[in-house]
């Protein structure tokens, strides 16, 4: 048990209801019509975009939900308690779905818009656009479809399937570490931490003895078990990651606001498929959906979204298709065309609407993730052959 903090000022308590912690359709999550999750804006952040719409611009812009008032926080002292959830599984490119942000204040290409105009400038000449509600996601919007669409009879989503075939697989997973939550609708700060997996340890762990691998424990391991996502997978972390009694180090402050788990930093860092995307002046939101049993709390509708060095999209992306054996890859060159001429943003929020160059593409990536266990430090990521030097934009 976590130490007892004070909670500021505030009016009756709220209890773990589909009533007060969220709407109904929150613990089944929202969808578009073709049944993909799709982002969810709490009321107070709509209201406070729209009024900001209303008043300075008609673009609405998509904000995260802002930090819980104090009357909205318990005048008691909670406990703070810690989990750990891995993703599930990863959305791309789901159908009809837009993932992301505004992440420059602007409503980038609206001609109806007082903040049309690009935060930076195109060394390329390209004509960028953000998405409905000055979104930012050149990756989805402009990458995507021309590197990694769907083929007649394929995947819907065919980026985020490879990923997915992994975890399914018991081979790969990112692991989001919450701690010091008070398990309420609101909580005025909480810790967030990140960690990865190259395998899983055991599925059904409820009371089992986890043994520390030793060297060479994985060269001949055969296959992983497949996660039941049941609260008692077990998963190896990566010998990089930092765990401390079980929970991923957690240096990063975020807060829980009308259910929807908040973190605004200047960088996260996730490692997928080996590679290391570092979203700078990033967000992370997700619907803390209530469990049961094993399985008390569901990250649902999650998002990640930061702007990401162009060189570094494209090594990330060679993932995808399995092209990073070859720095040479045609398919490589090809990406590395579409990233470069398909920047949109400054490297910083800080530069944006300052006559700088485009140097990072926008990206946002969304999720869903379970309660889980971690073991012992297991295998390490294979190296990638390819740096970002590799692919530097001229």
């Amino acid at each position: 048990m976590r130490p007892m903090r004070l909670r500021r000022a505030a009016i009756v308590a709220v209890g773990l209801s589909c009533a007060s912690l969220f709407a109904c359709q929150l613990l089944v999550g929202v969808k578009d019509e073709d049944g993909v999750p799709r982002p969810v804006t709490s009321d107070a952040a709509a209201t406070e975009d729209a009024d900001a719409g209303s008043s300075a611009d008609p673009c609405m812009k998509r904000h995260p939900p802002p930090r819980p008032s104090a009357a909205d926080l318990l005048d008691a002292t909670t406990p703070g308690q810690g989990f750990v959830f891995a993703v599930k599984e990863f959305q791309i490119n789901p159908p009809g779905t837009v993932l992301g942000y505004d992440l420059d204040e602007r409503c980038t290409g609206d001609p109806n818009s007082s903040t049309s105009e690009a935060p930076c400038t195109s060394r390329a000449g390209a004509d960028t656009t953000d998405k409905p509600n000055g979104v930012d996601n050149e990756f989805q919007r402009s990458v995507v479809p021309s590197f990694l669409a769907q083929k007649d009879g394929g995947p819907a989503d065919p980026a985020a399937q490879t990923l997915n075939s992994d975890i399914a697989e018991g081979r790969r997973t990112v692991f989001i570490g919450v701690t010091d939550y008070n398990g309420l609708e609101n909580d005025d700060e909480v810790k967030v931490g990140f960690a990865a997996s190259e395998r899983m340890a055991q599925a059904g762990c409820g009371n089992c003895l986890l043994v520390e691998a030793g060297p060479g424990a994985f060269d001949d391991a055969g296959d992983p078990p497949r996660p039941q996502w049941d609260g008692l997978d077990a998963w190896y972390y990566t010998p990089s990651s930092v765990v401390v009694q079980g929970l991923p180090a957690a240096p990063l402050r975020g807060y829980v606001s009308k259910g929807v788990l908040v973190v605004i930093a200047d960088r996260i860092s996730l490692s997928i498929l080996g590679a290391d995307l570092d979203f700078r002046d990033a967000v992370l939101t997700a619907t803390i959906a209530k469990g049961s049993g094993n399985v008390p709390f569901i990250l649902q509708n999650g998002l990640v979204a930061g702007r990401i060095p162009a060189a570094e999209v494209v090594v990330s992306a060679s993932t995808l298709k399995n092209t990073q054996s070859d720095c040479k890859n045609v398919a490589l060159a090809f990406l590395k065309e579409e990233v470069c001429h398909d920047r949109d943003l400054p490297s910083r929020k800080a530069d944006d609407g300052k006559g700088s160059t485009c140097e990072s593409l926008s990206i946002a990536i969304g999720f869903n993730a379970y309660p889980v266990r971690l073991g012992y430090p297991g295998p390490a990521a294979p190296p990638l052959p390819c740096d970002a030097s590799s692919f530097a934009c001229e």
